[in-house]
């Protein structure tokens, strides 16, 4: 019987059969096919097996089983076996490397960070009027966590505990990073996270503002240096602001590639050419005049995986949305203005256009990864560095206008109450992390430190004190067993109703908030998420332990507390809710509930540096009142002094 080969007639021992087979073997061996992944292989099967006149057919789990066709003659048969033998033995040697090879390939990393993005904003979060279709999507194919938190209530501190993994109290960076140089006086360049505190002294404040780092500094070690230990290729595209040195940006942080960079904590404006006034966006030439900015970014991340897709490679796209100035594409605020309810908790057509193109982006990377065939080997993380602003004004003037609602939660950005910390999580892993999950285990956006490096092979340097854990274990399926999550705020915020310098801790469903000042409040997150209901005075016994934890926790990351300050003019006094407790010659209490100050004389008096002292000390009964700088008797007098002097 003969049979034909591209229109050669293959006769009995014809020798093309082994060629045949080894050129098929040999194909594979250099690699001429799509990707290093199961179905290529099973291609390249079927066309040898077909080739040698076998059939093959693949069962359930994924093997194959081979019927010898009949129709081969009894002298065609022996130089078909020999092909055949050497066909797949060569096959199992190649795919078996191979694949042992692709096993090796850690997983790649889209880490897509949303700025000021509040927890509610998602329609998988709650919201009927904002639209996100694809992170509802990336929610039902991954795990969702319903109590993520960022470190901090502010930017830069989160930004910075995402790339090092370090709390901000032990960063010494608890707030955000001076836009320039010349605007970093009230920042100190501290050598070691173990540095002694330098301390600002505003008149306006009764306690000091503690210096922090103007400049997230080289020596921090960076998820992206150490995934580079296994061969990532790195991309930084989006908001910095981590400090104002061009000489130690992205790019020396770690990232190959690195685009839209700024230090400032905003845009000109979402629209091209990305310039307002002075400040223009670097680097960033639009390639349409109707170019937005949200969409440029994303077109770049897709580029890079595009480019890198043979290499493992971690993609950090940092968005500037949905941070102001507030900027929607039109279609998209004349579409939500069609279905804007004026008093509904969300309702802006502008700020739901924003998130309606950070959604779209998250939608454009999920299906170039799909068209790539990377999909079960790429792992999505969506967060936002903190919570949303409610109220706002347009930079250069304007009226105060609603941007958002946290409801139900207490606060916004800037403050340490839910609304200004709790935020929306996402991770999808296909195949890894098993759809439709929900967490509600308490995450910090420390986690994602060693998480990554868990997920990539890596495990955290011992001589590297990282405060995050390792969230795997809650990814497939089981738990951590950390205990509380802390968080450290020592500056006077007016966002709100405001919130003085202070410091707060979770454990299992309460927090407590403490107050620098003296005193704090403790809420029962389960039964109360709006932080309404103070149960310090039901349950002392549990807000002694808590605030006990709480500063062992931040002195063993050697927080730099706030202590009396000594300028303070209780006159000029700018903090939203401070107690006036060195106005008055009688002895005064005062307690503080929420965001409420109550205060109390019970008649006396005493000298104004006594009430200081014995104010500050009854507060941080553990200070040291020389070391700590308080002022003491003749100090006092040249201080007092030479205050008047100025005046």
């Amino acid at each position: 019987m003969e049979k034909q080969f591209n229109g050669r007639v293959l006769k009995d021992k014809d020798p093309c059969i082994i060629h045949g087979a080894l050129s098929v073997c040999a194909m594979i061996i250099s690699k001429k096919v799509n990707s290093l992944n199961k179905s290529s292989y099973r291609y390249h099967y079927l066309c040898a097996f077909d080739f040698l006149s076998l059939k093959s057919k693949e069962n359930e789990q994924g093997n194959f089983t081979v019927t010898y066709i009949k129709e081969i003659s009894v002298n065609n048969r022996r130089p078909v076996l020999a092909g055949m033998a050497v066909l797949l033995i060569t096959c199992v040697l190649v795919l078996g490397s191979e694949l042992k090879g692709a096993e090796k390939r850690p997983p790649n990393f889209v880490f897509i960070l949303a700025d000021d993005l509040g927890w509610k904003d998602l329609g998988c979060f709650g919201s009927s009027y904002y639209e996100t279709p694809h992170l509802d999507q990336l929610a039902k194919e991954g795990m969702k966590f319903s109590d993520a938190y960022s470190a901090a209530p502010l930017c830069s501190a989160t930004r910075a505990s995402i790339l090092s993994g370090w709390a901000p109290a032990r960063q010494h960076i608890h707030g955000v990073t001076p836009e320039s140089k010349e605007k970093s006086h009230n920042f100190h360049n501290y050598k070691s996270w173990k540095d002694e505190a330098q301390h600002s002294l505003p008149k306006v404040y009764p306690l000091t503002i503690p210096k922090q780092l103007g400049q997230f500094p080289l020596e921090r070690i960076t998820f992206a240096e150490r995934l580079k230990e296994k061969g990532y290729a790195t991309s930084f595209i989006g908001k910095w602001h981590l400090g104002p040195d061009h000489g130690q940006l992205p790019d020396k942080q770690g990232f190959d590639h690195t685009f839209a960079i700024s230090h400032k904590g905003f845009p000109p404006t979402y629209h091209a050419p990305y310039r307002k006034g002075k400040y223009k966006l670097e680097g960033v030439k639009p390639l349409t005049k109707q170019e937005y900015l949200t969409d440029r970014l994303t077109l770049e991340a897709n580029s890079f995986i595009e480019k890198n897709q043979k290499k493992p490679f971690c993609v950090y796209l940092s968005h500037y949305a949905v941070h102001g100035p507030w900027e929607s594409k039109d279609e998209y605020k004349e579409y939500f203005e069609g279905k804007r309810k004026p008093g509904a908790p969300h309702d802006n057509p502008v700020y739901a256009g924003m998130i309606k193109s950070l959604d779209d982006s998250v939608g454009k990377l999920v299906a170039k990864i799909k068209a790539l065939g990377l999909d079960e080997n790429t792992v999505f993380i969506f967060f936002s560095d903190n919570g949303a602003k409610t109220e706002a004004k347009q930079r250069g003037g304007g009226d105060k206008f609603k941007v958002t609602s946290m409801r139900p939660l207490r606060g916004e950005k800037g403050l340490l109450w839910e609304g200004g910390i709790r935020v929306p999580c996402i991770f999808r892993w296909k195949g890894s992390i098993k759809e439709n999950q929900v967490s509600n285990t308490p995450i910090n956006s420390t986690d994602f430190y060693p998480t990554m490096l868990s997920i990539a092979g890596l495990s955290v340097k011992k001589n590297n004190p990282v405060d995050g854990e390792d969230l795997l274990p809650i990814l497939k399926g089981g738990t951590i067993g950390r205990s509380q999550l802390t968080w450290f705020m020592p500056h006077y915020m007016k966002a709100g109703d405001g919130l003085n310098s202070s410091a707060a801790i979770r454990s299992g469903d309460y927090k407590l908030v403490k107050y620098f000042e003296g005193g704090g409040v403790l809420h029962n997150l389960k039964h109360d998420i709006g932080e309404r209901d103070d149960l310090s005075s039901k349950k002392p016994s549990l807000f002694k332990k808590l605030d006990e934890a709480l500063m062992v926790e931040l002195k063993s990351q050697n927080a730099h507390f706030p202590i009396a300050n000594k300028n303070f003019r209780s006159k000029d006094s700018d903090s939203p809710n401070t107690p006036k407790i060195w106005d008055s010659p009688k002895k005064t209490s005062t307690t503080q509930t929420g965001g409420k100050t109550s205060t109390t004389q019970t008649g006396g008096k005493t000298s104004e540096n006594s009430k200081f002292l014995a104010a500050y000390l009854k507060n941080n009964p553990t200070a040291d009142a020389d070391k700590d700088g308080i002022l003491t008797g003749k100090e006092l007098k040249k201080h007092k002094a030479s205050i008047k002097g100025k005046e």
